[in-house]
């Protein structure tokens, strides 16, 4: 996931579209489908959820979209 995101041409690849926050839908979206390869299912809501805050969490914090959705990208893999 590291290497993924800290290079912007990948990790907008990688992503698909390039988040103006952790409320754009497009985080949502990635979740999603990235988690649906991960677990090789479609994520419950509750674990949409989950993830979701996982970002926003990161960004409140660090104020960088991003490297929530490297987070809960490694969280995804890990899980």
């Amino acid at each position: 996931a590291h290497q993924i995101f800290t290079d912007a041409t990948r990790r907008e690849a990688f992503v698909g579209c390039v988040p103006s926050g952790a409320a754009d839908p497009c985080v949502r979206s990635f979740l999603g489908r990235f988690g649906e390869r991960a677990f090789r299912r479609p994520l419950s809501g509750d674990e949409l959820d989950r993830w979701q805050l996982v970002v926003t969490n990161i960004e409140a914090s660090l104020r960088d979209v991003w490297t929530g959705l490297e987070l809960a990208t490694a969280g995804l893999l890990q899980s």
